[in-house]
């Protein structure tokens, strides 16, 4: 009895310590949970602005509804002045810039108001939703990046998040109303070169006289073995291209510097404006080229030279009453379109209203000359990469064409026939007609 006593008063002793020993484990990993579930869950940031503010950022969207929600953005740029941005990436996007400093006041008066300072990290539904609404909301006092807060949340918020959106709302909507002075682009530069010969400078600068200059040096785009250089004057009818590339490449969103690991290629770009602001930032990057540099160099193409003879053409022109044209010339494979053997060319031509049919695939289809002419004809009506449409668009027709070179180089035109058919297609048809003439039997 002693033996089973003694051994039932040890495993009693040993049952208590661990007992003991696993409580204090326990509050260990409650307390730790607690932190976990504070941080994670959610709490306030005891932000304590020293300082005035210099960015104040709220946004609400649904990633399933293409401009759906708001985006206002109020920062102080390196100047002095103010950058409201409104509805950044949507149709209805507005800027200003002011010297009115106020705006910082009477954001803060909102923030006290709602108590935003006291927000918690992040918010989120107590059930799992999808596809819902998120929102954002940032404000930063002074300068660097110590003393910023930062809340957001996902179909869940504070008790009071409806009606401090609608305040913020309210408040953005003064500034939607006021007319915005009009602003231009006076200067436009972007480089880009990298450690194995890339070398690419294009550099817009319009004058005190309205005039503007485009001047060109490309590594990527050789003329007769060299590195293209060019002048060029920059007339108002690109302008409006031009504000359109810097928004839809969203420069804005861009600004500042970038870096990636291992980098050998450089990016700059700056962009100025009649009102004093700037879009300025500079990127290094693995790749040739980000978003951003591809839809420049993109859009500055169209002022490269166009090197080599013409080696392919394809022209079309559908107007009402049947009144269709069709013509291809081939002399090298495209992917596309009819195969050609070793030394062959290719001529179709096919004209509806006229009753004209001809097609012709062999070595000799069509004279060496042929060409020549159709690129001269081409030339004296004032085709090249740069042309534009000028008739808008009509509910009788359009014509285009697409002239493809041996250099690899091509370009495009498509345009609109108005109702009297006074179009510059029609002048092009005609002339084609003419040159293919003798090939039409």
């Amino acid at each position: 009895m002693t033996r089973k006593k003694g051994k039932s008063l040890r495993l009693s002793l040993f049952c208590y310590a661990m007992t003991v020993a696993n409580e204090c484990e326990m509050k260990k990993i409650i307390l730790m949970l607690g932190i976990f579930s504070s941080i994670f869950s959610g709490c306030s940031q005891n932000v304590k602005p020293t300082e005035p503010m210099t960015l104040f950022e709220y946004n609400r969207h649904n990633s399933m509804r293409i401009y759906n929600g708001m985006s206002y953005k109020v920062s102080l740029l390196d100047d002095g002045r103010v950058n409201i941005l409104i509805n950044e990436g949507f149709p209805d996007e507005k800027e200003i810039v002011t010297d009115d400093k106020t705006v910082f006041e009477e954001l803060q008066a909102l923030v006290d108001k709602y108590g935003m300072l006291d927000y918690k990290n992040h918010y989120q539904p107590k059930m799992h939703i999808t596809d819902g609404d998120s929102w954002h909301l940032t404000i930063k006092y002074g300068s660097g990046y110590k003393n910023v807060f930062s809340s957001s949340g996902y179909m869940a918020g504070p008790s009071n998040h409806r009606e401090a959106e609608k305040a913020i709302v309210e408040y953005f909507n003064k500034w939607k109303e006021i007319p915005i002075p009009e602003r231009k682009i006076q200067e436009f530069e972007f480089t880009c070169h990298n450690d194995r010969g890339l070398d690419i400078n294009y550099h817009l600068m319009c004058e005190e006289d309205g005039n503007a200059t485009l001047t060109m040096y490309n590594t990527e785009h050789p003329v007769d073995g060299k590195p293209f250089e060019g002048r060029f004057s920059f007339s108002e009818d690109y302008f409006d291209e031009l504000e359109e590339l810097v928004k839809t490449s969203r420069l804005k969103k861009c600004e500042g510097s970038s870096y990636q690991s291992d980098s050998s290629n450089t990016q700059y770009y700056k962009v100025s404006f009649s009102d004093g602001t700037v879009y300025e930032g500079t990127c290094y990057y693995d790749s040739f080229m980000d978003f951003q540099g591809r839809n420049i160099c993109t859009f500055f193409k169209d002022w490269l030279p166009v090197r080599g003879h013409l080696a392919n053409f394809e022209f079309s022109w559908e107007c009402r009453f049947n009144d269709r044209v069709c013509c291809i010339l081939k002399t090298v494979n495209n992917g596309y379109g009819e195969t050609l053997g070793e030394g062959e060319r290719y001529i179709y031509y096919n004209d509806e209203y006229k009753s004209i049919k001809f097609e012709h695939k062999s070595s000799d289809a069509f004279d060496d000359d042929l060409m020549p002419k159709i690129e001269k004809m081409l030339d004296s009506n004032g085709f090249s990469p740069r042309y534009r449409t000028k008739n808008r668009p009509g509910n009788t027709g359009t014509w285009n064409f697409r002239a493809q070179f041996d250099s690899g180089d091509s370009y495009s035109v498509i345009e609109y026939i108005d109702e009297n058919k006074e179009a510059e297609g029609r002048r092009v048809k005609e002339s084609l007609e003419k040159i293919l003439k003798p090939y039409l039997k």
